[in-house]
């Protein structure tokens, strides 16, 4: 779906950038931005994400792609607020659109409306919802129907888990284990972070006891669990109870990692899944708003979770799987401090060696010292 994307030199390019560069940390994210509450220091990199999407359903043009990606660079460079950078993309994106649909005035009346029908069309009535979901599922998906919730799972084992919590007044997952439906999004940058952070009731779980859930995702395994212990410690579960969770907990975990974690998402057309009509259409056409804030609306996510039950037939689903799922998390003076460790242990290793050097050619003139002074004594010298 997005291959010809992500395969092009310049876009990884730009993906390198954005996990190496340490000043994408410091894009801010407005108060009400719920960006912000999830994700931190991936959030660039799902941004480019979304935009790349919204490239493909909406213009989808690989000889236009080349300026586009290069404004959209610059957006990045410039503008600390993410948001804010949204509003520059959509407005490539309806400069490219009256390019397309030959608008010679966006302002017009008409072309407005030619404009806003486009989109409608585009991104509305022809457009996806996604699924995020743990990469190690992925085997159970491809090439064949999407059953939800059909999962292979340990949710009888997890219940155990709920119940033991629930013993110690700790409420835990708030999943619905018997539930059959998976949920869907129309929200991108989201289903980006439900599938590295999925399954969402053991990254729950996580959250409850761990001041640093995000070890779960920079998948260190020692970490999460010194917190779990300590959690369970500071509130006196019984030894017993601490040998179950921490069991389950492993054989969840080994489950979850028994493949690399990538972003796995799954896009099925909104009208598969969903009654779609364009009723709504009138409402931006009729809007008082200007151009750009009427295709931020449009554009803007509206489907938070989508209950989905229905099995969804081969064909009709497309899997999408993104190898960088988030920048380095590890921050920039631990990075010096790692530095410092590997710089000691060569000079450690270095001093080693050149003592051993030493050592084997002190050795050598000793040796050589004796075997002179036996042949000068038997000499006679």
């Amino acid at each position: 779906m997005l291959d010809e994307y992500f395969k092009r030199e310049d876009v990884l390019s730009f993906v390198r950038e954005l996990e190496s560069n340490p000043k994408y940390l410091k894009k801010n994210v407005h108060e009400d931005s719920k960006y912000g509450l999830e994700m931190k220091e991936e959030l660039a990199l799902y941004l480019f994400y979304d935009i790349l999407f919204k490239y493909k359903i909406i213009i989808d043009d690989v000889y236009l792609f080349p300026d586009f990606l290069a404004q959209v660079e610059k957006l990045f460079l410039k503008i600390e607020h993410y948001d804010d950078m949204m509003l520059g993309v959509y407005k490539l994106l309806i400069n490219l659109v009256a390019t397309i649909l030959e608008v010679k005035d966006i302002d017009s009346e008409e072309g407005r409306n030619e404009i806003v029908r486009y989109f409608y069309q585009k991104y509305v009535m022809e457009g996806y919802l996604v699924h995020g979901y743990s990469t190690t599922y992925e085997e159970f998906i491809k090439g064949r129907n999407f059953v939800p919730e059909k999962y292979p799972n340990h949710y009888s084992k997890m219940l155990r888990v709920r119940q033991i919590f629930a013993k110690y007044k700790i409420a835990v997952m708030s999943k619905d284990f018997q539930k059959t439906a998976v949920d869907f999004t129309d929200d991108f940058v989201m289903a980006c972070h439900y599938s590295v952070a999925s399954p969402g009731y053991f990254y729950q779980l996580i959250s409850t006891c761990c001041k640093e859930p995000r070890d779960y995702l920079k998948q260190d395994y020692s970490a999460v669990m010194s917190s779990m212990k300590r959690f369970m410690n500071n509130h006196s579960f019984s030894l017993s109870d601490q040998r179950t969770v921490m069991h389950i907990f492993k054989e969840e975990w080994d489950f979850i990692y028994r493949v690399p974690r990538r972003v796995s998402l799954l896009f099925v057309k909104k009208k598969r899944v969903m009654s779609l009509n364009e009723d709504k259409l009138n409402e931006y056409l009729e809007s008082d708003k200007s151009l750009l804030m009427i295709v931020e609306k449009l554009l803007m996510p509206k489907y938070n979770s989508v209950a989905v039950e229905d099995s969804i037939r081969y064909g009709e689903y497309q899997i999408v799987s993104l190898d960088k799922f988030y920048k380095c998390f590890i921050p920039d003076d631990c990075h010096l401090e790692s530095e410092k460790r590997v710089s000691f242990s060569r000079r450690l290793l270095n001093s080693y060696g050149v003592v051993s050097f030493f050592l084997i050619v002190g050795s050598f003139f000793i040796t050589l010292g004796v075997i002179v002074s036996i042949i000068m004594i038997l000499r006679g010298i």
